[in-house]
């Protein structure tokens, strides 16, 4: 019951706007200025056609399962989920095949997006706003948060469902054991 109230706590500390400095928790610098924490990795944006954007992101993990996170900083849900997720990655979800990727775009103000991923261990690329576009219209995405798997094959779906905290550890497990 405890676990319920703390989440219920959670939650209306990031619907209140409370939770970017929850989100840079791991470091002790508030500014986006100097080195980035251990497992926090930003990553230039490939320069390739937009047909050709998504796969040229994940085709840099190969052989490993992708989780794409498509978030904003803006976006209260997508702040939620980022902090329960997080934990997964010292515990049930660590794994060497495994990669959590964060994807936004232009409306995530830049100096807001540096501050904030210093709290988020994984791949960080920040996109511009024709392909967020493109990327959002090609997998048909309803909002954000929005999640896509990509399998070690390289095959990728569109899995909101992971929006639902009890689907989220199981559907990656899954896709870690194909």
């Amino acid at each position: 019951m405890k676990n319920i109230g703390r989440f219920f706590l959670l939650l209306a500390a990031v619907l209140m706007g409370g939770v970017s400095l929850s989100l840079s928790s791991c470091s002790s610098n508030k500014s986006a200025d100097g080195p980035l924490p251990e497992g926090v990795n930003v990553r230039e944006v490939p320069d390739v056609p937009l047909e050709g954007l998504f796969d040229a992101i994940v085709g840099s993990y190969p052989g490993k399962v992708v989780v794409v996170d498509l978030w904003a900083t803006w976006c209260p849900p997508c702040k939620a989920a980022i902090i329960a997720h997080e934990p997964y990655k010292d515990n049930i979800l660590k794994n060497e095949d495994l990669v959590f990727l964060y994807l936004t775009g232009e409306t995530s103000p830049e100096e807001d997006w540096n501050y904030m991923i210093r709290g988020i261990r994984g791949e960080h690329y920040r996109v511009s706003a024709d392909q967020w576009k493109y990327i959002c219209e090609s997998f048909g995405i309803d909002g954000i948060p929005s999640y896509v798997i990509v399998n070690r094959d390289g095959t990728y779906s569109l899995r909101n469902d992971l929006r639902r905290k009890i689907v989220y550890v199981p559907a990656i497990r899954k896709a870690l054991k194909k």
